[in-house]
């Protein structure tokens, strides 16, 4: 009650501002009235994932969960990547091969937009594999592609270029 009295005498507040023309003192007492909500860190998001490792029955509400801490976390941020391919292979052991597989596409293109094209062929080969074990041929055929034409960069040298597409040979 105490709190709801408060967010209407601020919101009162900045209506008067309003019709006073304070528009700068308005938007302030605006931002913190819509401001109150706690936000949940990746961190804590993370950690509440990692207590579900132990549960077979729970690695969809981890995978879940490493998803949302992807999402507040910035494109380029590494730890963006590595929260969905936790979330991909999370639902992949869950039982959820499409999703898993279009998760790891995800991750990869967020790490192939941030420039990590190693790290983005890896996970685009993950990705065929989960498309092969799918029986989805056009898939993995698509998903070989892109890791190749990564690994076709004269930024990458050749012990890692031979690493990664000696990964597409056992694939087969």
């Amino acid at each position: 009650m105490k709190r709801t009295i408060t967010i209407c005498l601020a919101a009162g507040s900045a209506f008067g501002a309003l019709l006073h023309g304070d528009t700068v003192h308005a938007q302030q007492l605006s931002y913190a009235i819509s401001s109150e909500k706690p936000a949940v860190s990746p961190e804590i998001l993370e950690a509440r994932a990692a207590e579900l490792y132990d549960s077979p029955k729970q690695y969809r509400r981890a995978a879940e969960l490493h998803l949302e801490a992807a999402e507040l976390r910035e494109f380029g941020d590494p730890l963006r990547v590595r929260n969905q391919s936790y979330a991909a292979r999370l639902y992949y052991y869950a039982g959820d091969k499409g999703k898993a597989q279009t998760t790891l596409e995800t991750a990869a293109d967020d790490a192939r937009n941030a420039g990590d094209i190693i790290t983005a062929a890896d996970l685009y080969l993950d990705a065929s594999y989960v498309a092969t074990e799918r029986k989805n041929a056009a898939e993995v055929h698509r998903l070989v592609e892109k890791a190749e034409l990564l690994m076709s960069s004269p930024l990458v040298d050749a012990g890692t270029r031979d690493r990664v597409l000696g990964r597409i040979e056992v694939n087969g």
